[in-house]
């Protein structure tokens, strides 16, 4: 009688090692084994339509969707670099066009939806603005409401390769 107490108390501790211990040895937490990922395309609707009108109006570049700043931009050594690396960290701009030879930026396009219209949106957009100005990249930001055809594309971007 004296040792169920004691066995109560071990059961107990092995049912906790079992429960949570174990499977994080294994790298397998309960949230971990079930994901919460699904699909998306890369790209929105006007997303996709701003492409193939860039593809068309610029067919002697290469258009590129979706980059990351920081692949556009860099931070010069510095005591704070980290501070300004994290302003641009974690940011992407819409499409770059790029001479197919080097890769050389010739413009970089943001389509602004509603959302632009927003307080922080704008404070983010300038920060983004700034950080490619600075960079030497012109950058060229289109209203998703009005978006270009074709030809106003092509005379937006004229004589920038």
């Amino acid at each position: 009688m004296k040792s169920l107490p004691i066995l109560v108390v071990l059961f107990a501790v092995l049912v906790l090692v079992v429960r949570f211990v174990l499977p994080k040895l294994k790298g397998d937490s309960g949230r971990e084994a079930n994901p919460p990922y699904f699909a998306k395309k890369p790209l929105t609707d006007p997303e996709r339509e701003m492409f193939a009108r860039l593809q068309e109006a610029m067919p002697e570049c290469v258009v590129l969707a979706q980059v990351a700043l920081s692949s556009l931009v860099g931070v010069k050594e510095r005591d704070d670099w980290r501070r300004w690396f994290n302003r641009i960290s974690q940011k992407s701009v819409d499409f770059v066009l790029c001479l197919p030879q080097d890769f050389t930026v010739v413009a970089v396009i943001e389509l602004d939806d509603i959302s632009h219209t927003r307080s922080d949106r704008q404070r983010a957009d300038t920060a983004k603005d700034v950080a490619l100005r600075v960079a030497g990249h012109p950058i060229i930001r289109f209203k998703v409401q009005a978006m270009p055809a074709v030809e106003e594309l092509r005379a937006a971007l004229a004589g920038r390769p």
